[in-house]
């Protein structure tokens, strides 16, 4: 059983850190896909399944290794690997948000440009003052 909520909970967490990734990088900026209410909602759901992922699909690859070799052993081994594999490729996608937000806030687009060289005051001004 446990294996079967390690295999759920780590597919559904890659599936929700994927949306979470193409709302807020691949979606234009003006989509409502980039709304803070859908992302608070989707990272909440995020928060609750993948501690349960990682936490059961380690235990689950423990049972599974410290039973021996049997046909069940390997089959919920196998059902807990990809499950991990599942787990760090949320990671990995996760980590992509993150430096394709660090990269979009680097170079917004809505600055004013700066002056290249420091504004001088003219010699008619510094006399009129």
């Amino acid at each position: 059983m446990i294996h079967a909520a390690a295999l759920f909970s780590s597919l559904a967490s890659l599936g929700l850190i994927c949306l979470i990734y193409a709302c807020n990088v691949l979606a234009p900026r003006d989509s409502w896909l980039r709304a803070e209410w859908l992302a608070s909602i989707l990272l909440s759901l995020l928060t609750g399944l993948f501690p349960l992922a990682l936490a059961a699909s380690l235990t689950g690859l423990w049972g599974a290794i410290s039973e021996g070799i049997t046909l069940g052993a390997i089959l919920s081994a196998s059902a807990d690997l990809t499950s991990l594999a599942a787990t760090i490729a949320t990671v990995v996608v996760f980590r992509a948000i993150l430096k394709a937000n660090a990269a979009s806030r680097a170079n917004p687009d809505n600055i004013t440009p700066r002056p290249t060289k420091p504004h001088v005051a003219s010699r008619v001004m510094k006399k009129a003052a």
